[in-house]
């Protein structure tokens, strides 16, 4: 008997025994659900969902509701001991700084993919979470806030005050962070989240800087490093954006009232000393030209060969330098006389060092020029220049300003200009750990993916730098070095690696031989660059140095995902201090994903207004809300006003309409369709809206298989099981569906292992979309339409009924586990409608990512290669005919006849089976088929389909074109006939609607509209 009701049991059913147990879990499970009882012979309690309280359409918002909190309430993504099989990865640590952009999503995005795949696999998986203390970046946008709100410097509320609100920054950032990662869906295991400044970490770094200091890997040296005069301390080569300038630019500068110039070659003399003689010499940055203590020629050169040893005034010191000779210039470019500035230039510096020049720093960490300038002293730089050219000018050395490309330094932080200064710093010492690194590669110990970047690998750790660690800021881990000298005597200093005051003292006192109490100590202010905590993290994330079991077990990680921006800036870095700290691999291959830019092809900046955030698509964002987030960033310091306008104006470009309501699942699915591997990825809002309906295409296709499930069989269980499959009893149709997601779990299984997940996706989509739903579903509705009392239900008739909904529900069920990884919000509410249709007696896996993963093994014996061929030669006969009524102004309800013609007996026993679906997909109620044209006395219009051709018979009614067109317009239909099926056939690939962009899409689709209405005009006429 069936039971019914809504939102409740029936009273008069009483269960007894175990069934009532059952029935009484379900009713406790069930109690907000609309469902029905179905009670089999043997008392088993069979529970159905009543169809009338399934959501007609997807709602992202309702599906992703709640769910992440579920996964962790049932502590899905926890993982314990340690397991050398495991497969364990690190989430990249988000800065501080702010919220999420779309690199994080793609990054997370791809993690979480193979974390739930390896899962789904039952292999143990890991995945360690963390956030990142982003030590300059953090300073930057704190101290902004600070001036903005109090108006007050971090140097007048002192460093311990400072650093408090610095943590309150980072409470209020690292709850949206956690937010906004779980609304992504990542499969993190919360319970190892690290922070890079916690007591763990800081353990870790400061063991890790004193074992390479006493190692003498670490050293300290006066040198030129990248220098942010708004920041005042030294910065990585990652913060430093180089702009390029063609000619004469003016550009803002932080601290400047009025535009700087840029891009322009001054070329100046110098008197040579005791001679009626110059000699010319050139520069784009003529306030460093103070600094000059040489200028050097090519040995070679004959125009100097006189003026070799020579002295020339120098312009505005009217001190002498020195002209020196030096292979590194040449003598073809420009006058063949180079200014040598080594206090402010890389080349410069090599070539003071080798001829043992001064170094005279013309410009100071503020951006001021030094006392070494005479007249200029304390001038602002850019205003120095352009004293120094009116100087020149009226002592008439000056003789040229020409136009003149260059890049000019920018700091990402302050949107000042770098300055090369020299600077005593830390640094490490690279040349061997680089080495190393290279080699492991080049011996494939370590692999890179995709491999067009182990040439770029190789190429830059052969030519490293040694690292210059120190960093002028409060925020991050303090330098354990501490300078120690006897009391009263300076010149006993020493600088001692310790990890605290006490111990170094006490080795000071060993060194210098007295006692700790006649010892001042002081700690380096300077703190690390981040990207050296950051670098320690594939072990210090696991407890290093203190955890060494645990170290043991874990590590390597199986891969690192990150953007390709950050290769050498910390994973070369973390390979190269792994194996040096502890003798491993931090991890077995690195993946790399592209940098996002906007459907422009654009880098995304919040300048231009195209930046977009992974919650404004989740969510959806109107136009009016993305320029509050403009706002609310000019507010925070990190816009200034006349960027604001730019970005509100190129937000009203892009999103005039706002951005649409996409979900998380389209989100995800829309990342991983694009190939990550490419070096910059294309990101268009519009494709997550289609991604969107690909969704509730797939809730449509759920709908319509539970619809059949309720009205004929369903006590039949959903199968979520490894159970080789059978095909006895299927229909032609069944056994190709099947086949056909086995070419497609194939591809998606060999995408997941070479992470190329595009072509997942690509054979996701085009498996539900087009095979599934496009054609096996439809063919479905003929046989079901006898179970609605639509024919006559024969044995036969009911086998092929419970074969269609076999199949129907098994490629429902293992296409949800397939897309589970990528989709997993959509993918387990299904699964969870799917579990109440299963029988109560069974144990049923409380999540999807417990059902396992669909087993190509298992599938194997499904592949039918020729019935693929056979359908694929349907398909093209029934896309034919479909073409063929819309040319002739046949409506495609309307029945029709046609004959096809094939080229041989063996296919037309191919296809006969076939002529049922043929007729239903193409509405024609008589096909027939042979090797001949047919004998039929109606006309007739033709496609030909390589051996094969299809002829639809026309009615009396429809004017036939061949015999009525006039020649003139028998040639015009001819020609756009022609153009009509080649776009046709371009649109019908299998690969068109996942490869080619919607904007293309929608172009197609119009140009194949006007063709057609011109066809039908012409036949009109």
């Amino acid at each position: 008997m069936i039971l019914r009701s809504m939102n409740k049991f029936m009273a008069p059913y009483k269960p007894r025994g175990k069934c009532c147990e059952i029935y009484h879990a379900a009713k406790r499970r069930l109690i907000n659900h609309d469902i029905y009882l179905q009670v089999t012979p043997d008392s088993h309690v069979i529970l159905c969902r009543i169809f009338s309280s399934f959501p007609s359409a997807y709602e992202p918002r309702k599906v992703e509701k709640d769910r992440y909190q579920w996964w962790k309430s049932h502590e899905h993504f926890l993982s314990e001991g340690n397991d050398k099989e495991a497969f364990r990865l690190m989430l990249p640590p988000p800065n501080i700084t702010g919220t999420l952009h779309l690199g994080h999503a793609l990054v997370c995005t791809v993690q979480d993919v193979l974390i739930r795949w390896r899962a789904m696999l039952r292999q143990p998986a890991y995945w360690i979470p963390g956030i990142d203390h982003a030590g300059i970046a953090t300073q930057v946008v704190v101290e902004k806030k600070l001036w903005q709100e109090k108006k007050l410097s971090r140097h007048e509320i002192g460093r311990e005050k400072f650093i408090d609100a610095v943590y309150e920054w980072k409470k209020d950032k690292e709850v949206i962070i956690y937010h906004q990662l779980e609304k992504l869906g990542v499969a993190v295991d919360w319970k190892k989240m690290f922070f890079t400044l916690d007591p763990e970490r800081s353990v870790a770094v400061t063991e890790a800087f004193i074992r390479l200091y006493e190692s003498g890997k670490i050293y300290r040296s006066n040198s030129l490093v990248n220098w942010s005069t708004v920041i005042q301390s030294a910065i990585s080569d990652i913060e430093v954006d180089l702009k390029d300038v063609n000619g004469s630019t003016y550009l803002d500068i932080p601290g400047y009232q009025t535009p700087v110039e840029f891009g322009v070659l001054v070329t100046f003399a110098c008197k040579i000393h005791g001679m009626d003689e110059e000699i010319l010499v050139a520069t784009t940055r003529l306030e460093t030209m103070t600094g000059d203590v040489a200028i050097a020629v090519n040995p070679k050169d004959e125009r100097y060969t006189h003026l070799h040893g020579r002295m020339v005034v120098h312009p505005i010191r009217n001190c002498l330098v020195p002209i020196i000779c030096d292979d590194f210039v040449d003598p073809n470019f420009g006058t063949g006389a180079v200014k040598i500035t080594p206090a402010h230039n890389k080349v410069d510096y090599l070539v003071g060092k080798s001829h043992g020049l001064e170094m005279i720093q013309a410009i100071d960490d503020e951006g001021k020029m030094t006392k070494a300038c005479c007249q200029l002293y304390g001038m602002k730089r850019f205003d120095a220049r352009k004293k120094i050219m009116e100087e020149l000018e009226q002592k008439g050395l000056l003789r040229r300003k020409e136009d003149h490309s260059m890049q000019i330094p920018f700091c990402s932080r302050s949107g000042d200009v770098v300055e090369l200064l020299l600077k005593p710093q830390w640094f490490l010492s690279c040349d061997d750990m680089a080495k190393l690194a290279a080699s492991l590669v080049r011996e494939e110990k370590l692999k890179i993916y995709p491999p067009s970047f182990q040439k770029i690998w190789l190429n830059w750790l052969e030519n490293s730098r040694d690292w210059c660690l120190s960093r002028q800021l409060w925020w991050g881990h303090q330098i354990p070095m501490y300078k120690c000298h006897k009391k009263g005597v300076p010149d006993s200093l020493l600088w001692i690696a310790a990890h605290n005051a006490s111990e170094a003292k006490q080795k000071a006192s060993q060194k210098l031989g007295v006692s700790g109490d006649l010892l001042e100590c002081h700690q380096d202010e300077d703190v690390l660059d981040t990207w050296f905590s950051s670098a320690l993290l594939p072990f210090s994330s696991l407890g290093w140095p203190n955890n060494l079991g645990k170290l043991e077990g874990n590590c390597p990680l199986s891969a690192m995902v990150t953007g390709n921006d950050i290769l050498f800036f910390w994973v070369a870095r973390m390979v190269m201090l792994g194996h040096e700290l502890t003798g491993k691999l931090p991890f077995e291959k690195i993946i790399l994903t592209g940098i996002i830019c906007d459907a422009e092809g654009r880098k995304m900046s919040k300048s231009l207004g195209n930046v977009v955030h992974p919650e404004d698509i989740i969510n959806g964002a109107s136009l009016e809300k993305l320029n509050e987030q403009v706002e609310q960033s000019f507010q925070s310091g990190y816009l200034s006003s006349a960027e604001v306008k730019k970005s509100i104006k190129g937000q009203k470009a892009l999103f005039p309409k706002g951005i649409p309501e996409c979900g998380v699942d389209a989100l995800r699915f829309t990342l991983c369709s694009h190939n990550i591997s490419s070096q910059f990825i294309n990101f268009n809002v519009n494709e997550c809206l289609t991604n969107r309906h690909f969704c509730n295409k797939v809730w449509q296709a759920y709908k319509y298989v539970l619809l059949c499930h309720q009205k004929f069989l369903p006590s039949m269980p959903f199968m979520f099981s490894d159970e080789k499959i059978s095909v006895d009893g299927l229909g032609l149709m069944d056994q190709w569906i099947l086949s056909r997601f086995y070419h497609a779990l194939s591809d998606i299984v060999r995408g997941l292992e070479n992470v190329d997940l595009h072509l997942c996706t690509a054979a996701i989509k085009n498996f539900i979309y087009y095979e599934f739903c496009d054609v096996y579903l439809e063919t479905t509705k003929r046989v079901l339409k006898y179970a609605e009392g639509k024919g006559d239900l024969t044995e036969s008739t009911s086998k092929a009924i419970e074969a269609t909904l076999r199949t129907l529900r098994l490629c429902l069920s293992s296409s949800i586990q397939c897309f589970a990884p990528f989709m997993p919000f959509i993918a387990e509410e299904l699964y969870h409608q799917i579990s109440m249709l299963k029988s109560t007696e069974h144990e049923v896996p409380e999540s999807i990512f417990l059902t396992g993963f669909p087993s190509i093994e298992k599938w194997k014996h499904l592949q039918n290669e020729q019935l693929e061929e056979n359908v694929k030669l349907m398909m093209e006969i029934i896309l034919a005919l479909r073409r063929l009524k819309v040319e002739n102004g046949i409506k495609m309800k309307d029945y029709s006849r046609c004959h096809v013609q094939l080229s041989s007996i063996d296919e037309v026993k191919n296809i006969e089976p076939l002529v049922k679906e043929i007729q239903s997909l193409a509405n024609c109620n008589d096909v027939s088929l042979g090797t001949d044209e047919g004998n039929f006395s109606e006309g007739r219009d033709s496609i030909a389909l390589g051996s094969c051709v299809v002829h639809l018979l026309l009615p009396d009614a429809t004017i036939q074109p061949k015999s009525f067109l006039n020649e003139n317009k028998m040639e015009k239909y001819h020609k756009l006939n022609k153009q009509l099926q080649k776009m046709m056939k371009t649109m019908e690939s299998p690969s068109y609607k996942t490869q080619v962009p919607a904007t293309i899409q929608k172009t197609h689709l119009e140009k194949v509209t006007k063709l057609q209405d011109k066809i039908k005009r012409l036949k009109a006429t």
